[in-house]
């Protein structure tokens, strides 16, 4: 954020979490960091970096000799599908 780069997330709806109380206070006096909230679960964890490359995961528990599945590419069309999905569940979320 001190470089300037936006940021959008998108959240589960998490009552009374107080790990995510800090990252909120910031991104109310931020211009660069906005979160929306939706009521169900993710159905991935997803990150796209200047709409070029994108990680994502297919689930949050982390298996403690593995680390977390995720897939990182710069694939255009793969992107494209995903920044779709994250767009329209950003218009969904609130």
């Amino acid at each position: 954020m001190n470089r300037g780069v936006e940021i959008r997330v998108i959240t589960e709806k998490r009552y009374n979490d107080k790990s995510m109380e800090n990252i909120i206070q910031t991104s109310k006096t931020s211009n660069f960091l906005e979160i929306r909230f939706i009521s169900r679960e993710l159905l991935i964890n997803t990150m796209i970096i200047d709409g070029k490359e994108m990680n994502f995961c297919l689930t949050t528990k982390p298996d403690i000799d593995d680390g977390v599945p995720s897939l990182w590419t710069n694939n255009p069309q793969l992107v494209k599908v995903v920044t779709a999905y994250f767009e329209q569940q950003w218009m969904r979320a609130h």
